[in-house]
């Protein structure tokens, strides 16, 4: 019994010494695939802030999750289910339609006249527009034969009532997508241990501060595109907003700080002595906010 004793004291002094001198990762990405797109950094006072932008070729990093104390959580329920139906049905449909429109008809061309002249005296004969016109005449004199008239012939003309096509247009102005703005929206805390280390509580609060006086000095808001990441951090402390929806989305840096300084007073030491990250998940789950080691 002694020696079954000592050998369980032995390894519980070697996993805890493996445990002491073991080193955890301190730079964790946001996602899979990670590939920063765009950074830069903004000074606030004696401080430095950093901004990246990530690009994210897989699916976003899973979580040994926990709800932080006091608080309780929800996950999706399955289930399954069968059902059958029948359904007939039969239609059947007639139509006839009648039309009518303008339409012209010419009078059809008039028979060629003709005359003839009798005698020895003058005479003369005017032959009629008439279609198929004879006439005669009978004197004393040479007598003289006007030509005939030449067939007479209309066409009534029909004025279309269509209107007339609009003139093209086109234009070059460029069309912007637009983005679905999320800022101020509601999310649930969920603390998570992913195998690297908490950032430090006064970094955190330094990041705050620093994103707060930033609010007056560049633009409140930011885009994200689907798939991307954008982070802000200082020191040992990162915010970082995710966007796993497939459109572009709006968030602002006030709610970035203070939703991830929340998430942080819910999950990280000395409230969740285990946990390395606060995570606050979107109600529909297409976008979160997480505060990390940086």
């Amino acid at each position: 019994m002694k020696f079954i004793r000592a050998t369980l004291v032995s390894l519980a002094l070697a996993a805890s010494t493996y445990g002491l001198v073991t080193p955890r990762d301190t730079s964790p990405l946001p996602c899979a695939g990670a590939q920063v797109v765009k950074t830069s950094s903004v000074t606030v006072g004696d401080k430095t802030v950093e901004l990246r932008t990530f690009s994210c070729d897989g699916p976003f990093h899973s979580f040994f999750s926990t709800p932080p104390s006091g608080n309780t959580g929800s996950g999706p329920n399955t289930g399954t289910g069968t059902g059958t139906g029948t359904g007939t049905g039969t239609g059947t449909g007639t139509g006839t339609g009648t039309g009518t429109g303008p339409g012209t008809n010419p009078d059809p061309p008039a028979a060629p006249s003709s005359s003839s002249s009798f005698g020895t005296g003058p005479g003369t004969v005017i032959s009629p527009s008439a279609p198929s016109s004879s006439s005669s005449s009978f004197g004393t004199g040479p007598g003289t034969v006007a030509p005939p008239a030449s067939p007479s012939s209309s066409t009534a003309a029909v004025a279309s009532s269509d209107p007339a096509p609009p003139p093209s247009s086109t234009s070059s102005a460029p069309v912007s997508t637009p983005t679905l703005n999320v800022c101020g929206e509601i999310c649930s805390n969920v603390c998570g241990n992913s195998g690297v280390l908490p950032p430090t509580t006064d970094d955190c609060a330094v990041l705050v501060d620093a994103v707060t006086i930033l609010n007056g000095q560049i633009a409140p808001n930011f885009e994200v595109d689907p798939s991307h990441a954008q982070t802000i951090s200082f020191g040992t402390c990162s915010f970082a907003f995710l966007n796993l929806s497939p459109e572009p989305m709006t968030y602002c840096w006030l709610s970035l700080a203070q939703v991830g300084s929340a998430a942080a007073a819910a999950c990280l030491p000395p409230v969740q002595p285990i946990n390395s990250e606060g995570i606050c998940v979107a109600t529909d789950g297409d976008w979160r906010v997480i505060v990390a080691h940086a």
